[in-house]
């Protein structure tokens, strides 16, 4: 599985704007809060909680479950559901791509939407003479991954002999992606418009209706590259906050599954977790 590297600055200056504001959900409810507020927040749903183990049990996803919650600083930060029934190697390798597809196929998730928002930005950008497919930086790339289950994996060799870890990672999208995005989008337009209405830049492409490309002078190549370089970098730079508009509180919104073993057969454990109050180290 790939590792999420980069953004830390950014991660850091995000969780003070975004704490508490718009955090992982299960079921609709926010992971966060106390640990009794949780437990209250899904009796309420239906599930049963049992005192003398620490675990609510109920129906999620058409699977009998039970749920645990887990704190830090008597704050919520993960949600674990745990498969009541366990089955053997076929079903649960079709149970996990199940899973997979539901996740892929869910819209408030960013791996169901980054393979469009990655086409589109790419689209616009070779529509608009910008930049060529070779200049159109890689979109979304840790959200594109295979994550299925190949129908020739071993499941039992793979993690009882070679310890081998089968997880699928997705995204809760922030609830305020649309307007992030519009902010983002409004500021590369504005930007764009200001060096189309500079005279430097009417100039330069005033000239493709006085010469032609030979007739240019060394002076006149110099002034255009320098033109040309300007607008591919500020649609660079609108594709890279574009993306960071999406990654940056989406990755604090984490919902991962696993799956575990017992006895020889198998079931899926489930994560939800606000990364928001997991503890980082700041109390040390």
């Amino acid at each position: 599985m790939k590792k999420f590297i980069g953004f830390a600055v950014v991660l850091l200056f995000s969780a003070v704007l975004y704490a508490q504001k718009d955090v992982t959900e299960f079921l609709g409810i926010p992971v966060d809060g106390t640990k009794q507020q949780m437990i209250e927040n899904l009796k309420a749903k239906g599930f049963v909680y049992d005192s003398q183990k620490d675990v609510l049990s109920g129906e999620f996803n058409g699977e009998e479950v039970s749920i645990s919650i887990q704190t830090q600083g008597n704050k919520v930060w993960r949600v674990t559901v745990v498969d009541e029934n366990y089955r053997d190697e076929t079903q649960i390798k079709i149970r996990f791509n199940k899973l997979v597809r539901q996740f892929e196929n869910k819209e408030s998730y960013l791996e169901c939407k980054a393979p469009y928002w990655a086409y589109y930005i790419k689209a616009s950008a070779l529509q608009k003479g910008l930049l060529s497919e070779e200049e159109i930086p890689e979109l979304f790339d840790d959200f594109l991954y295979v994550q299925k289950i190949s129908d020739n994996e071993n499941i039992g060799n793979g993690i009882m002999i070679n310890k081998k870890k089968y997880q699928a990672l997705f995204h809760q999208l922030s609830k305020s992606i649309d307007e992030d995005a519009e902010e983002v989008v409004n500021k590369f337009q504005k930007e764009l418009k200001e060096l189309q209405n500079s005279d430097e830049y009417k100039e330069v492409t005033g000239w493709a209706s006085q010469y032609t490309e030979d007739e240019y002078t060394e002076e006149m190549i110099k002034r255009k590259d320098k033109i040309d370089d300007l607008a591919k970098s500020k649609f660079i730079e609108y594709i890279k906050a574009m993306e960071r508009a999406v990654v940056v509180p989406s990755s604090m919104k984490q919902v991962w599954f696993t799956i575990a073993e017992s006895g020889g057969q198998y079931g899926i454990m489930m994560f939800y977790e606000n990364k928001y109050n997991k503890a980082d180290g700041s109390d040390l």
